[in-house]
């Protein structure tokens, strides 16, 4: 597995192609109830003269804690097994595209939400995470829009365990004209070079999305100060420029003064340079492209 990681602050990446979802002209059910049988096969079933089959290669052939790591295996393998169950015509309707990593779901909740948050603005979403904003929930984060999903979940707890990894961000791409296991890489390689575009767009959001809780909580009586504000909400403050556009909404003087009168008071708050965000979305597409051209 070493060759094929990529790392960010000591945490390594490797991308697989999680499931696969294949349409298959059948005259009738034997070729599905055939393919439920197998163990690599998440489901199959017989629907308008067709077999519409979920595959996971990564369990071919037999469920072990491994995965396919380089798309020319996933090519072989994903050949071999069209071959043993005859199939010779098919469409590629689904592909999931994975990136494992061993760092704690906990630890970079916040830096995956960022990242979750500017897809969302990117693709003009109104994703899971913004419904639910401000619920403190330790959740999956998702967005998700006519054939793209973005999900990233604790694949720990998920997994029971099982597998090696503890966080996953998945890429999920459906019902696209001559979908490929190469084009659903290459299209998600595309969205990360994209993302650090839409930093400021998402900062002006959040910082009138924050703005305005914090003008409801200070109405209703659930906070006092600025700090207990920032204590309560600092998950969703993500970096300096969110912090000083709330500050100068309400308060006077420099955040700079206030953030350091706030940390010499025992208080934390992880805060990305966009630096920080750029290095960990170039990480994510060393993973894919390491896979890609393996």
């Amino acid at each position: 597995m070493t060759n094929n990681t990529t790392e960010y602050k000591g945490n390594l990446f490797y991308a697989i192609i999680h499931t696969v979802e294949v349409c298959i002209p059948a005259e009738n059910a034997s070729l599905a109830d055939e393919l439920d049988k197998q163990e690599y096969i998440k489901s199959a079933f017989y629907r308008n003269a067709h077999v519409w089959a979920i595959i996971n290669l990564n369990n071919y052939p037999n469920k072990s804690k491994s995965h396919i790591m380089c798309l020319s295996m996933f090519n072989k393998v994903f050949n071999e097994v069209l071959e043993k169950h005859g199939i010779r015509q098919y469409i590629i309707h689904r592909v999931d595209v994975a990136i494992n990593t061993k760092w704690e779901y906990e630890k970079c909740y916040k830096l995956n939400c960022y990242l979750n948050n500017i897809d969302a603005v990117r693709a003009a979403i109104k994703n899971d995470y913004y419904t639910n904003d401000f619920k403190f929930e330790r959740r999956t984060v998702k967005n998700k829009r006519g054939g793209y999903e973005f999900e990233i979940y604790n694949k720990e707890i998920e997994s029971n365990g099982q597998n090696d990894a503890k966080t996953r961000l998945e890429f999920r791409f459906a019902g696209y004209a001559d979908l490929t296991f190469e084009n659903a890489i290459e299209r998600t390689v595309e969205i990360l070079n994209v993302l650090p575009k839409y930093i400021d767009k998402t900062n002006e959001m959040r910082i009138a999305e924050l703005s305005s809780r914090y003008r409801l909580e200070r109405e209703n009586g659930h906070v006092i100060s600025f700090t207990e504000f920032v204590t309560r909400y600092s998950e969703f403050i993500y970096n300096t420029t969110i912090l000083n556009g709330v500050y100068s909404s309400f308060m006077e003087g420099k955040s700079s003064s206030w953030l350091y009168k706030y940390k010499l008071g025992g208080h934390t708050i992880e805060l990305y340079t966009k630096r920080e965000l750029k290095q960990y979305v170039t990480v994510l597409k060393n993973a894919l492209l390491m896979y890609y051209n393996n």
